[in-house]
């Protein structure tokens, strides 16, 4: 097992890496802020706001359900990434798939790690402001409609959350730069954990790395930009007719193939294919790493056979 599923793993909290089956595709905003559990609404005064459920269940689960989901939504978007199955036909499609498997994969990183971004609607903030309104020992503002950076908190009994982004929809170029800052602050905090001292280097240097290709002239929408200008503008010359030389196709595929490597070794700059090589290098090692964190929580599990994982992702990784 790789080095990198080490030091990510004390992120993992505890009830999540013990977590059993069966579970649902209810999205955890859902299952959390409408669902049946009960919860008390603290607004601070960094507009951030705390939903404290004095148990750890309804956290765990919900956070169990979207690791379950996302992982999944990544694989099956993935397909049948491979040298055998790409073509220079397909390699646009195969490019952009490549993308959104990356895009779940990160939010199911997140979750890994009792993060989350997620979309609250006008019925996730008209109950919370209901019980703001029918709680709060003074008026607070409204909560808004958006997306939402959420961490676990509290013995993963509480869910610290915090508005990002535009208050309409939830763009991906807000999730890229959630996930950049998560994994920057974890890679911090790799540091400074029971990884060996050059272990915990390699990792953090991987990560600095990874970091510093989602970012771009300050902005995190890197990834986003990428992917519109080869899916809505048909740029770099990857749909027909097309100049790009068959060696540079084939070196794309291959670059997108390492998503089946240990993330540590891949080579995530890309040299001559420029942007949309790094993009697909990102690409690959978000679903790797994805991949790997799937197979360090089945594995390490106390749950053993039951693990919410066996009975979802694990069996799409081995099919």
């Amino acid at each position: 097992m790789s080095i990198i599923a080490d030091a990510l793993q004390p992120f993992i909290p505890n009830s999540v890496l013990n977590a059993s089956g069966p579970i649902e595709k209810t999205a955890a905003s859902d299952m959390l802020i409408l669902g049946r559990a009960g919860y008390n609404v603290t607004y601070n005064p960094d507009d951030s706001f705390l939903l404290d459920f004095q148990v750890a269940d309804p956290i765990i689960h919900a956070l169990s359900c979207d690791c379950s989901r996302f992982t999944c939504a990544a694989f099956q978007s993935l397909g049948a990434f491979s040298a055998e199955q790409c073509s220079k036909i397909s390699l646009p499609w195969d490019l952009i798939k490549l993308y959104y498997a990356a895009f779940y994969a990160g939010h199911a990183i997140l979750r890994f790690i009792g993060q989350s971004c997620s979309y609250l609607s006008d019925s996730h903030v008209r109950r919370i402001n209901a019980l703001l309104s029918a709680t709060a020992p003074a008026p607070a503002p409204a909560i808004a409609v958006g997306l939402y950076h959420g961490r676990v908190a509290a013995n993963s009994t509480q869910l610290h959350l915090r508005k990002v982004g535009a208050r309409f929809g939830g763009s991906h170029e807000d999730f890229w730069r959630v996930f950049a800052l998560s994994m920057q602050e974890v890679s911090q905090g790799i540091l400074t954990g029971p990884l060996a001292e050059a272990d915990a280097q390699q990792v953090f240097a991987k990560l600095d790395e990874l970091v510093g290709l989602l970012r771009h002239r300050g902005a995190y929408g890197r990834m986003s930009t990428i992917r519109n200008e080869l899916q809505y503008r048909h740029g770099y010359e990857g749909w027909l007719p097309s100049s790009m030389p068959k060696s540079h196709q084939a070196e794309l595929i291959n670059l997108g193939c390492q998503w089946r490597l240990d993330p540590m070794g891949v080579r995530l700059s890309s040299g001559r294919l420029g942007d949309l090589g790094e993009f697909a290098s990102v690409c690959a090692f978000l679903v790797g790493l994805c991949r790997l964190l799937v197979q360090r929580v089945a594995e390490r599990s106390a749950a053993r056979s039951r693990s919410f994982l066996r009975v979802s992702a694990l069996r799409m990784i081995q099919d």
